[in-house]
């Protein structure tokens, strides 16, 4: 099995340099299923031949500062499992995650967040939006942002979740429902699209396809400038979209805390000024570019994120997720 972990980690580094080998900490060496809930000499040789270590989530607290000295400059290769769910993870999992976040933070090492569905499985789906902005901030204020996604220009987003009602090509809805699921996965003509939405009739019902996921936006912090007479902030909305199932609504922080869908829709952003040192573009003196530079201002990234789990890289790292 060790073979085998360095093996494929030197062939997925030769196809693309940015793939990562991560290793569960689950067998050990012996071949025995026997969680280690740490870095130990019984995982130490995967974790060797690996990109990362993923630690399994009932790991105790007073048990950090010897991963910390096993894993010496790679600490930050060191992900401690937190179930979302709870299920024995530290702090309990739920709303309580930041118990486990803020132990690994300030060990120096990083996290990853199993099940964030977690959310969307277990409470009010009507508010679902709302709950996640609040979840995921609370998240944001233990770890923070480790860069912007900004690396290059230009940058263009059109802010697509990889889900929605409607599947949308340059801001025409072209299917709704299980047609649209195909869309998004076959890439149908707009004719083969109406056709099968006509056929099946499944409208409303909703499409979820990763593969297809934009550039989102992490940051739900205010924005607060001169050229705005409110902080403003950013929220998906999947009610109309240019391309894929959703874009971005800028309103007022005010409209936001009351739930309100009203607001300035920016179905794409692109940025061609940007402050490096910053990783933000300054808002120009007018309010259509303040709205433009609101929705590159938002556009930064701390993990990589999905339903499945959340890969947080400690700050302490050069190395960006």
């Amino acid at each position: 099995m060790q073979h085998f972990v360095g093996y494929l980690r030197a062939r997925m580094a030769a196809v693309n340099q940015h793939s990562m080998v991560v290793w569960y900490d689950a067998v050990t060496t012996a071949g025995e299923l026997r969680w280690q809930n740490q870095l130990s000499p019984l995982n130490a040789s995967f974790f060797d031949l690996a990109d990362a270590l993923f630690v399994n989530y009932t790991w105790k607290p007073e048990t950090l500062a010897d991963t910390i000295t096993a894993s010496a400059a790679r600490h930050t290769d060191v992900f401690m499992g937190i179930d979302v769910h709870g299920r024995g993870s530290y702090g309990g999992g739920g709303h309580n995650v930041g118990v486990a976040l803020r132990a690994a933070a300030d060990a120096g090492l990083s996290a990853a967040l199993f099940a964030p569905g977690w959310l969307y499985e277990n409470l009010d789906r009507t508010k679902f939006v709302e709950l996640q902005e609040q979840w995921w901030s609370k998240v944001q204020q233990i770890w923070g942002y480790s860069h912007p996604v900004i690396h290059s220009l230009p940058f263009v987003t059109v802010f697509n979740a990889g889900a929605g009602r409607g599947w949308f090509r340059g801001g025409q809805l072209l299917a709704e429902g299980a047609a649209a699921a195909a869309a998004s996965l076959s890439g149908l003509t707009q004719q083969q699209q109406q056709q099968d939405t006509a056929a099946d009739g499944a409208v409303g019902s909703g499409w979820f396809n990763m593969v297809v996921t934009d550039t989102l936006p992490t940051c739900r912090d205010p924005i607060t400038q001169q050229v705005v007479s409110a902080p403003i902030v950013g929220r998906l909305t999947s009610s109309t979209a240019f391309d894929g199932g959703s874009c971005l609504v800028i309103c007022s922080s005010q409209q936001a805390a009351a739930g309100s869908a009203s607001g300035v829709v920016v179905q794409s952003a692109a940025a061609s000024v940007v402050d490096t040192a910053a990783g933000r573009s300054p808002l120009p003196p007018s309010p259509a570019a303040a709205v433009a530079a609101a929705a590159d201002t938002l556009c930064h990234s701390q993990a990589r994120q999905g339903a499945a789990g959340c890969w947080l890289r400690s700050a302490a790292s050069d190395t960006a997720t």
